[in-house]
């Protein structure tokens, strides 16, 4: 560990192995970027500007969950994160902000469920 505290990194990869291993959450990470491809023009990826590193969709409800995951010491929300997280509450949805698995599993709460999936595979063979 540095002097100054775990990296954004080091937190998001312990947070998502928590939130796998829940059985009330279905779990995806959201890669948000852009880039300017060797043939011309500018691609962007993700949700957008600001979208959360984590999005969750909980049981039973089907509540939709977005989870920023900041370094431990002095990770600070941009404006678009802020806006982000607004307006997913908004909309019925629960936004979390956390430097670590704890504060993460305190803002979830306990499960109230546990699903099982008989397959993870979406493309039928």
């Amino acid at each position: 560990m540095r002097s100054g505290g775990r990296l954004e990194g080091d937190v998001k990869a312990a947070v998502m192995g928590y939130l796998e291993l829940r059985g009330d959450l279905r779990v995806w990470r959201c890669n948000v970027g852009s880039f300017k491809p060797q043939s011309g023009g500018f691609v962007s990826f993700g949700l957008g500007k600001g979208a959360a590193d984590i999005i969750c969709c909980q049981a039973p409800a089907g509540r939709l969950i977005g989870i920023e995951v900041k370094r431990e010491r002095g990770g600070v929300l941009s404006d678009a994160q802020v806006a982000w997280g607004a307006a997913l509450e908004a909309f019925g949805g629960k936004y979390i902000v956390g430097t670590n698995v704890a504060e993460v599993a305190v803002q979830l709460g306990e499960p109230s469920v546990r699903v099982r999936l008989k397959s993870t595979r979406v493309i039928p063979r």
